[in-house]
């Protein structure tokens, strides 16, 4: 069972969140933006902050640099409606252990939050010894952080243009990248297709 803070500004999506993780097993506190968050982690430990990125007061990726200074043995799960490739790679580079982008499937946050309950229950489990007196816990998935960028930019990028009808331009403006930027992600990442495969504007 994992102790958890869930913040968002959204009040029916913050507690029918919050409920369904309680059914999981897990004990939750709500928070409504990030200051209220940072309070509730002064007050009690947690074990996992779950954050909008956007909310009012102070933002999620701000709240996550805040939890990784003060509070390192708290991981952070970021979700948000702005599928934003430059929000993702921060979150990233800052360890949050995962990021979500709305609307998403409820299973893919419990399957996510079940992953790092595993984690967190495999180095409890670790004899003392395997552990240096100040070894940092590793937090997030194991690849590399470059990797993990990568992956987040690539699952962006496609989500981005889904949601778009493949419409390639709306999706760049989206992305806040040029067509030409998105042109030369899709040919690296190997998603060229023959719809997209014109000159770039």
């Amino acid at each position: 069972m994992l102790k958890i803070l869930l913040v968002d500004d959204e009040p029916d999506l913050r507690v029918s969140l919050g409920d369904v993780l309680r059914e999981e097993g897990h004990a939750v506190d709500l928070a409504s933006d990030g200051e209220a968050a940072m309070a509730c982690l002064a007050a009690q430990p947690f074990h996992l902050v779950i954050s909008d990125v956007r909310l009012p007061k102070l933002d999620g990726l701000t709240l996550l640099r805040r939890i990784r200074r003060d509070f390192p043995t708290t991981e952070v799960l970021l979700m948000t409606a702005y599928g934003s490739i430059g929000d993702a790679v921060t979150a990233m580079k800052d360890n949050a252990v995962d990021y979500l982008t709305k609307p998403f499937d409820i299973s893919a946050l419990v399957t996510a939050v079940e992953q790092i309950d595993g984690r967190r229950r495999a180095r409890e489990e670790r004899p003392s010894a395997d552990l240096a007196p100040h070894d940092p816990i590793q937090v997030g998935p194991s690849p590399s952080l470059s990797d993990a960028m990568q992956r987040y930019e690539k699952e962006l990028i496609l989500s981005t243009i889904r949601s778009t009808g493949e419409k390639r331009q709306r999706a760049a403006k989206l992305l806040g990248i040029s067509r030409k930027s998105l042109w030369k992600k899709l040919t690296k990442y190997g998603l060229q297709t023959r719809r997209a495969g014109s000159a770039p504007e």
